[in-house]
């Protein structure tokens, strides 16, 4: 790979084609680490919706509903919470402790130009376990202080949610930098830090269009699965509904292991954006590419280039101006919202308008 500033969108083909080149190491590592969580999900959905469809079916006939069947219903729904609950922390662990680890090391060998396996990229995740280990803490604890900070008043409000969704990119760039400069845990977490507070704007922007891509693999299957299931609703009165319920929740049940499928499928393209985002960055601020070039007339590989890199300990993980930053993220995320409310109530407002005349 060519060391140099791209953009956005050459960031996203290249992202594409080393994904294409590893297509199968990178699903089989992504299954891992996202479908446990997503099919404990499931299957606690579709264990709340047999018990809303025997609650629904009881109705028919009043009086055999008492207190032992709703003290039952009510049980296993919160059976059926508490599973998902589980289901969230256990897709977090496994995708941030697995996943994102497994998929930038096979990233980081593939820039070197080794093809390593699974069971080598497992193997040298094994070498900075503890370290690994440190790090998901630390950022354990910190999204923990963000969402404290985010619920304070005013100043909290007013930066709390750019916050989030940088500390959210931060998270699997700190273990770029824990991999490839190897770094300790909490420096790589400032590193990763101030790296993505250089391009604030631009990196919360592509936040936001990772966020519109992963809708659009997601909304793609499910559109074809929701057609299927509301079709056949269109004039059917209530016994009809009720008739059709157990076809409906496992249409609903095929619909979330459809969206399943399409984040497994979509979630290396992810974390591989953040990789070549964080190489981006340190381009565009540190002059990586000047530095390989050096390091290799001098006959050094690749991974002696990368893991020379300035230390953070000369920063400040939060400044005054970041705030200030922030501050401003949030207004323009609220005009944003404040002009696509306006425009779809002026349209719905003329077409009435339309409608009536």
């Amino acid at each position: 790979m060519v060391f140099r500033v791209r953009t956005v969108a050459e960031i996203f083909d290249l992202a594409v084609r080393i994904y294409r080149r590893r297509f199968v190491q990178l699903f089989i590592v992504s299954a891992v680490g996202l479908l446990p969580g997503l099919l404990f999900n499931v299957a606690a959905i579709a264990l709340q919706g047999y018990v809303t469809m025997q609650l629904v079916g009881a109705t028919e006939d009043i009086s055999s509903v008492d207190r032992g069947m709703l003290s039952t219903y009510s049980t296993l729904n919160t059976l059926g919470s508490l599973v998902q609950n589980v289901a969230t922390l256990l897709q977090a662990a496994l995708s941030f402790g697995l996943a994102v680890p497994m998929i930038t090391m096979i990233f980081a060998a593939d820039l070197q130009g080794e093809s390593i396996g699974l069971g080598e990229a497992l193997r040298r995740i094994g070498k900075i376990g503890w370290n690994l280990f440190a790090l998901l803490a630390i950022l354990g604890g910190l999204y923990f202080a963000v969402l404290i900070w985010f619920i304070l008043p005013c100043i909290g409000w007013g930066t709390g949610f750019p916050m989030l969704l940088l500390f959210s990119w931060v998270a699997p760039t700190a273990v770029c930098v824990l991999i490839m400069e190897g770094r300790q845990a909490w420096e790589a977490v400032k590193r990763g830090w101030v790296l993505c507070r250089r391009r604030l704007w631009p990196t919360i922007g592509v936040i936001y269009l990772l966020s519109i891509f992963d809708q659009v693999v997601v909304i793609g299957p499910l559109s074809i699965v929701a057609a299927g299931l509301l079709i056949p609703l269109q004039g059917a009165g209530y016994n009809e509904i009720v008739d059709m319920l157990p076809s409906l929740a496992g249409g609903s049940v095929l619909g979330l292991l459809t969206i399943s499928l399409a984040g497994v499928l979509a979630y290396p393209i992810t974390v591989l954006f953040g990789g070549l985002w964080y190489l981006d960055l340190r381009t565009r601020f540190e002059a990586l590419d000047l530095s390989v070039r050096a390091y290799a007339r001098s006959g050094a590989p690749l991974n002696v280039a990368l893991a020379d890199a300035p230390n953070p300990q000369g920063e400040r993980f939060m400044r005054g101006d970041d705030l200030g930053q922030f501050f401003l993220i949030t207004l323009a995320f609220i005009g944003v919202g404040v002009a696509v409310w306006g425009l779809l109530t002026g349209v719905v407002f003329a077409m009435s308008t339309l409608a009536r005349g």
